[in-house]
């Protein structure tokens, strides 16, 4: 049997998709996106959904960890940032991880 998401054990849970992907991939991603090279590549669309599923995905372990900030319009890049800095200080570890570290 074949799935189409990958998962991974994590103290007795699993978790799917960009979760998954590693502290370097989440700063790989963040780079090209913010690139101005970015809008000339080929795969600039491919390059741009990368980004926007890791952070959708940061957001909605967020949201179901039911965890709240004062929200203003700079939530997003509040918890990019914070993503970004962990994933900096701990490249082998992965997505999950950070956000896990963001909601404690």
């Amino acid at each position: 049997m074949v799935s189409l998401f990958s998962q991974y054990a994590h103290a007795g849970t699993y978790y799917y998709g960009a979760g998954f992907k590693s502290c370097e991939m989440w700063l790989s991603d963040l780079y090209i996106y913010k690139s101005d090279n970015y809008n000339n590549a080929i795969n600039s669309c491919e390059v741009r959904s990368n980004y926007a599923v890791n952070m959708e995905w940061v957001n909605g372990f967020i949201s179901a960890h039911g965890w709240k900030k004062d929200w203003d319009n700079d939530a997003e890049l509040d918890q990019r940032a914070f993503v970004t800095k962990y994933c900096k200080e701990n490249p082998l570890d992965n997505i999950h991880d950070a956000a896990q570290a963001l909601v404690k």
